[in-house]
């Protein structure tokens, strides 16, 4: 058995997004970048190593705990073995070999990998990355004024205060359709995420980095409460305005005075 402090994390987690209804059935995953002196299990007696569609050379060596294909979050808690695996990336960094559970990764593991690669060196305390289905953000994603980063982070910044700052700290890029788990998926994400904290794909869900799994939920949840305001401020009033330029401007002059967006 593999036992870390991050598989009771992920578990909490995991359950959390199922009770928010951001991963149905086995939908939604989650990785985090372990130390790089952690202690694994022995690997699996002629465990395989198995190729992937991208490499991920200034990984290799580096061990992450991901969920597995085809799990579900709920069940996270309750069989981690069958619902996280501990892979190791092997020389070259374009296969990995499971060290720990009995399945695979997610399948969007490269576009995990890929945000992973940009932070290793770049912001090497970002260490979580995690992916939900958040229903008011993937909703307001099909909005045709909305599909720009521009267009789509301002609509959920004048929604609140709050979703002002989260957004000005953090940064938010919009990532057109593509289909998932595929190279140029996990391209994308590594470009929407390279500056910024959250990517949201389009009609998909929304992806975010950050130190640890908490932060990234917290973020997450304030990016969905934002998306659901908006939608509601929507319905009882097409034309009611949200916070004005001035109204933005003071807020970030006070929590975010050096935000891009």
């Amino acid at each position: 058995m593999f036992k870390h402090p991050q598989t009771a994390l992920m578990g909490r987690i995991g359950a959390l997004i199922a009770d928010h209804g951001w991963a149905e059935g086995n939908a939604g995953n989650m990785s985090v970048r372990l130390d790089e002196g952690v202690r694994a299990p022995k690997a699996k007696r002629g465990a395989p190593a198995v190729a992937m569609k991208l490499a991920f050379p200034k990984l290799a060596g580096r061990r992450f705990l991901v969920t597995a294909t085809g799990q579900r979050m709920r069940d996270i808690e309750r069989v981690p073995a069958q619902a996280l695996v501990l892979v190791e990336l092997l020389p070259g960094g374009g296969s990995y070999q499971v060290l720990w559970g009995s399945g695979r990764p997610t399948s969007e593991f490269i576009c995990h990998l890929a945000v992973h690669d940009v932070c290793a060196e770049a912001d090497p305390d970002m260490l979580a990355v995690l992916h939900v289905h958040s229903p008011h953000l993937i909703a307001l994603s099909h909005l045709t004024r909305l599909q720009t980063s521009a267009a789509f982070a301002d609509a959920l910044q004048r929604v609140h205060p709050e979703g002002c700052v989260i957004l000005g700290l953090c940064g938010l890029t919009f990532v057109p359709f593509m289909v998932g788990s595929t190279p140029p998926l996990a391209e994308a994400t590594r470009q929407a995420l390279t500056s910024n904290q959250l990517a949201m794909w389009s009609m998909h869900g929304l992806v975010v980095r950050a130190t640890d799994l908490e932060a990234a939920m917290d973020r997450a949840e304030m990016a969905e409460r934002a998306a659901q305001l908006y939608l509601l401020r929507l319905a009882a009033d097409p034309a009611a305005r949200g916070l004005s330029d001035e109204q933005l401007a003071a807020v970030r002059a006070v929590f975010c005075p050096n935000a891009k967006i």
